[in-house]
């Protein structure tokens, strides 16, 4: 057997025009900067993607192709975070992006899955206010001074009766500051569930494997709408069901996500951890390479009996 360690898996390729590269951001992934050795940031990853698919590109048609494509950064997410990122192909396209998220005239959906805390209920509609300032690497309400943050939510769904805590709610903000939902959100008493920046400490729930934050939808003016669906972990921590492994269509396409987390290793080794469990949202589910080799792990009743699935995948 083979795995390929690839920089991006296709299938998280939302679009891919003259102007834009639109991706579907996993959770884990952060989009710049990070650890430069190993090159593991998003933008790295689509960079390397890029000139694989295009290793001799003709600077006569494309003039600012380089050895090293060109990618525009105009939006981030939160490392822990997953959805819809956009970034520009050419530079002709920075002045009109740049110019669209300035003026806040970009469409930006986010879902979020929040945890209301003691006496706090939230409406199912309303507009979250807040001056915020950012101190050591976190976004603080402030009396006086700061950056005023608006976004408008609206309630998707509450958990059951037993779970009546729980929610999804749809985020629509009108400006762009680092941490602004999470701090948000946080600041009502509704903490986006798995956020252990602004998360309580002293909680006995069950915490969420993942910052529960997805950014669902981003259109621009002229250059299109792009969506994807928050994951199905969503709906299952709302109703408070363990997470499940995918089913078995979705196999290859989970296993081929997971070698592009291991991209990092490609010229380091042939010994590693392809899977991690948790860590790749697949629960019950370890797979290690040796070589030509792969040891597959099984945790739980779920896995065991998917186990025949996973090895012929």
């Amino acid at each position: 057997m083979s795995v390929v360690l690839t920089a991006w898996p296709e299938h998280r390729v939302l679009a891919e025009t003259n102007d834009l590269l639109v991706v579907d951001k996993p959770t884990g992934f952060v989009v710049h900067g990070g650890d430069e050795r190993r090159g593991d940031d998003v933008v790295s990853r689509l960079r390397a993607r890029l000139a694989d698919t295009d290793p001799d590109p003709d600077p006569d048609t494309d003039p600012d192709t380089d050895p090293d494509p060109y990618l525009g950064v105009h939006q981030r997410l939160d490392k822990d975070a997953s959805g819809v990122l956009a970034f520009t192909r050419r530079k002709q396209a920075n002045a009109e992006v740049a110019k669209q998220i300035e003026t806040h005239s970009v469409d930006r959906v986010y879902i979020a899955a929040v945890e209301p805390r003691g006496a706090t209920e939230l409406a199912d509609s309303g507009t979250l206010e807040h001056h915020l300032d950012q101190v050591d690497g976190r976004a603080r309400v402030v009396e006086t001074g700061g950056k005023l943050c608006v976004a408008h939510y609206r309630m998707i769904a509450r958990g059951p009766a037993d779970q009546s805590s729980r929610a999804l709610v749809e985020l629509r903000p009108r400006t762009g500051r680092t941490h602004q939902l999470r701090a948000q959100l946080a600041a009502i008493g509704a903490p986006i569930a798995g956020d252990r920046l602004y998360g309580p400490s002293n909680t006995t729930a069950p915490a969420a494997t993942r910052l529960m934050l997805h950014a669902t939808r981003l259109g621009f003016e002229h250059l299109g709408t792009f969506e994807s669906p928050p994951p199905l972990y969503f709906t299952q921590w709302l109703d408070a069901q363990p997470q499940s492994l995918p089913p078995i269509a979705d196999l290859v396409t989970t296993l081929e996500e997971a070698a592009s987390r291991r991209w990092p290793l490609r010229d380091r080794t042939t010994a590693y951890r392809l899977l991690d469990e948790q860590a790749d949202q697949l629960p019950g589910i370890t797979v290690d390479i040796y070589g030509d080799h792969a040891v597959l792990l099984v945790s739980s009743a779920e896995a065991r009996e998917r186990a025949p699935d996973f090895a012929a995948a």
